[in-house]
């Protein structure tokens, strides 16, 4: 059906990024128990799962192992790589969509005793309409209930839960997003309460780096499926490495009963070790999530914020008249301080930085706006899905004015920047509009809370880690991320602590910051002290930014706990 390149486009196309055989190997250990087991891999790829398949048959002694494993791959390429490197016989490998070959009586009217593999990495934007479509029809077919964001991989969880047996058994390697999306959330309930045991294992190591991949991975192991649901039980561990993974999954499940830490209502796999209630943030005294106070949205879609986003060489270049360009904020680099005012934009103005949005009239007729609207390729137009959604192509939807800037990606904690000038930013920033009954004082108590150690661990919390430790909070996540906020405010206090703020912040000293900002809530808020360790707040935040920066934990969890 398709044959895929071998480059990492290629390879990113379809999700495809092979598991290290060890890993392969004892995850298919834990999942086949007897000679008899019927096995099947729904994305191949190389044939890694399907060889660590067939080499644990072996073990078992059973007497034709080849014969008791089936495999799928979309990708033609793939499907020959895994019958020449394995040795299954042809007729039991099937090219084609796994989605669409699977129904209420299982893949190809077959039932397994477990389903085991890697599924396609692919998220909802980078889905092809093909992909798309499958998906569609697949949810239709075997009545899933599954959002409508979903990535690739959730599809496939769904459709391989409906190819086993009763009391058959699901080992599949996942993204790290499915500890952190919003439509995972429902979807690992739903799986969990189709079977007795459902344990996650998270793997800190990043498994497939050689394939252009950053992302962390978790193993999702479900036991002994149901044909009538329970009540969804979810225990999850983590490991450093491939190593302690190996380690966990070759001991009895039984011995670790780690439950799945729910804390703010999301799933945090940070601080298994420690008690819900200990670092339950939404027990605050005076504690608001940022979506009670204010709304979050998206920076501004241009579609193409090479074309759209100017310096001011470039306007001049081109002859563009100023009234066809507006005030931008590009970056949130540039926001160096608590505030960000109009001396602070001519500051990047003069540095040559790319500062201005192009924002011509709706009937645009002057020549030079004209001649540089032609320079976009039509064929660039036509893909350009931005562009499709909007008339004319070249006018992008500003919104209201922000109060305020949210940074959406980082590798220190978010900050919010008030806005003292108006202008919009691109969407790399994200746009903060606070309650109308929010003077400016609380406005600036919120962006000061916002540097705490209990807003800071919140966001460690709610965000995800990215590429090299970076972490990222969509709208949604950062709607509830906590913020205290002092039912009673100072105004020369709030002052005093805002000066100092920026300062430090201009000085690039965040530790020196969030010091500040914490003393001033404590003093601000008594019973603060008396309800809850500062102590074991900023011990938990420093565990939570050195699991996502990668680096050991102090109290890593280890296979024989």
């Amino acid at each position: 059906m398709v044959k895929l390149d071998s480059t990492l486009d290629g390879r990113r196309q379809l999700g495809r990024y092979d598991t290290p055989r060890p890993l392969s190997q004892s995850i298919v250990d834990w999942a086949i128990r007897c000679a008899t087991d019927k096995i099947l891999e729904p994305s191949s790829g190389s044939g890694v799962f399907v060889a660590s398949a067939i080499h644990r048959l072996t073990g078992l002694r059973c007497p034709a192992p080849k014969s008791n494993v089936w495999a799928c791959d979309i990708d033609a390429n793939a499907c020959a790589e895994t019958i020449n490197s394995t040795g299954i016989e042809p007729s039991r490998m099937w090219n084609g969509d796994f989605l669409s070959a699977v129904s209420d009586k299982g893949f190809n009217g077959k039932r397994f005793d477990c389903v085991v593999g890697n599924p396609p990495f692919v998220s909802l934007h980078r889905m092809k309409r093909m992909q798309r479509k499958e998906a569609s029809n697949a949810v239709k077919r075997l009545s899933i209930l599954l959002d409508r964001k979903a990535s690739l991989w959730a599809y496939f969880i769904i459709a391989a839960i409906h190819s086993l047996r009763r009391g058959g058994r699901l080992a599949m390697i996942v993204p790290e997003s499915a500890l952190h999306a919003d439509y995972a959330r429902k979807l690992l309930s739903t799986v969990a309460a189709r079977f007795d045991r459902f344990t996650l294992l998270s793997v800190r190591e990043r498994c497939f780096l050689c394939h252009g991949a950053a992302e962390r991975v978790v193993v999702m192991l479900a036991d002994n499926h149901r044909t009538e649901p329970k009540e969804p039980e979810i225990l999850l561990h983590e490991t450093v490495d491939v190593s302690n993974a190996q380690q966990f999954l070759a001991t009895s499940l039984e011995a670790h009963p780690s439950r799945f830490p729910r804390l703010n209502g999301h799933a945090v796999p940070h601080l298994v070790r420690r008690s819900a209630s200990e670092v339950d943030l939404s027990k605050i005294v005076d504690g608001y999530a940022l979506g009670d106070l204010a709304e979050v949205k998206i920076g501004v879609v241009t579609g193409a914020n090479h074309f759209f986003v100017l310096s001011e060489t470039e306007r001049r270049k081109w002859k563009l008249p100023e009234s066809s360009v507006i005030p931008l904020l590009p970056r949130f680099r540039h926001c160096t301080g608590l505030t960000f005012d109009q001396e602070d934009w001519l500051k990047m103005f003069e540095r040559g930085e790319k500062c201005w949005l192009l924002f011509p009239n709706e009937k645009e007729h002057r020549q030079t706006i004209l001649t540089y609207l032609n320079t976009f390729s039509e064929i660039a137009k036509k893909k350009n899905k931005t562009f499709e959604k909007r008339s004319p192509w070249f006018r992008v939807e500003l919104g209201k004015t922000p109060d305020a800037f949210l940074q959406y990606m980082g590798s220190t904690a978010p900050r919010l920047v008030l806005a003292r000038w108006p202008l919009t930013c691109t969407n790399t920033i994200h746009r903060i509009y606070f309650s109308k009954k929010l003077n400016q004082l609380k406005r600036t108590a919120i962006a000061l809370s916002l540097r705490s150690s209990f807003s800071q661990l919140s966001a460690e919390f709610e965000g995800r880690a990215y590429g090299s430790g970076v972490l990222k909070l969509e709208p949604s996540e950062a709607r509830r991320v906590r913020v205290l906020l002092p039912p009673k405010l100072s105004p020369g206090r709030v002052a005093e602590c805002s000066l100092a703020v920026d300062r430090h912040l201009k000085n690039k000293c965040p530790e020196a910051v969030t010091t500040i900002v914490d003393e001033w809530l404590l003093e601000s808020i008594p019973v603060l002290a008396t309800a809850f360790s500062l102590n074991s707040i900023q011990n938990a935040l420093r565990s939570a930014i050195r699991r996502r920066l990668g680096k050991p934990l102090l109290n890593a969890i280890k296979p024989t706990d």
